[in-house]
């Protein structure tokens, strides 16, 4: 499979992998300060990741994309970036097993970079994931089964951010988020909720009522998986979402946090804006937020 840099006015220096996964190395990735930014290894926070994989919210555009991307360049600009995108299509049209098809170039560069990290002298940081709503934390589900089918181990990461998921498959709340970008006049929005309605009822809460899995309910079940770890064990988490969330509920994802400290997983932060809406805390309070990835991460390294 070939590659090509990709050429666009919000994500320059990307590398396309295929049209689901995009690599991003910084020159002179090498621990060294880039563009006058002082590292995070020299903040006294830890080492910079080996790698970070930022997996985005559904038909998320670049020009959003980039806000995250940005900041994960200041923040740690000597670590590459691993973007995976989701769309509605993966939600209702292509099977988990199509989804981890697509999904191999991403999982053949955490490979590769693990290895490179096991195989280096001084062991670099490690691997820092990072999802957003339940595209996001679905691609990474997939990523993990497709890891440890290939390898028969955990994906290899030291820590996990989760923003605005998981979330429960809600008819109601599915048939608005699927309809945040249509038109606002009533007789194309109505009909547009309830087609999408009748498609979350039939793909999402009607199997998990007859007893076959949904991939919300896969996705969930996966992210607390410690039979067998999809996850590595030792990875700590934090959770960013809010009240004001209608599209992924405070109250799932708290639930969600529980049962993953039962499991034994450190939850490092729970943290919640109140009054954002979906996805945009970072938008909303973006020192806030960051200081969220910062305290996970280096809770990582502290042990």
């Amino acid at each position: 499979m070939g590659t090509s840099t990709e050429k666009t006015d919000y994500l320059p220096g990307f590398t396309r992998l295929n049209h689901k996964a995009f690599l991003y190395v910084p020159k002179g990735a090498n621990g060294e300060t880039l563009n006058g930014i002082q590292s995070q290894t020299q903040r006294g926070a830890g080492p910079p990741p080996t790698l970070i994989y930022l997996s985005t919210w559904m038909n998320a555009q670049d020009r959003h994309i980039a806000k995250f991307v940005e900041y994960y360049q200041k923040l740690y600009p000597s670590s590459p970036i691993l973007l995976a995108k989701s769309t509605s299509a993966d939600f209702f049209f292509n099977s988990s097993s199509r989804q981890r098809q697509e999904l191999a170039p991403a999982v053949a560069t955490v490979r590769a970079y693990d290895a490179r990290d096991r195989e280096s002298n001084t062991q670099g940081g490690g691997i820092l994931v990072h999802a957003l709503s339940n595209g996001g934390s679905g691609h990474i589900s997939l990523t993990s089964q497709l890891y440890f089918k290939e390898t028969g181990q955990p994906l290899p990461m030291k820590a996990l951010i989760l923003d605005s998921t998981p979330g429960k498959a809600r008819i109601v709340d599915g048939a608005v988020t699927l309809t945040h970008n249509a038109p606002r006049a009533w007789y194309i929005l109505w009909p547009l909720r309830l087609f999408f309605a009748i498609f979350v009822a039939v793909f999402y809460v009607l199997p998990d009522m007859l007893g076959w899995e949904s991939l919300a309910s896969m996705n969930w079940r996966i992210l607390n998986s410690r039979d067998p770890d999809y996850l590595a064990s030792d990875a700590v988490r934090s959770y960013i979402y809010s009240d004001g969330d209608t599209d992924m509920r405070a109250m799932d994802i708290e639930a969600h946090a529980r049962e993953a400290t039962a499991a034994g997983i450190r939850v490092i932060e729970q943290e919640n804006f109140h009054d954002t809406v979906h996805v945009a805390h970072m938008r909303h309070d973006p020192e806030r937020y960051w200081g969220v990835v910062q305290q996970t991460w280096l809770a990582a390294h502290k042990g």
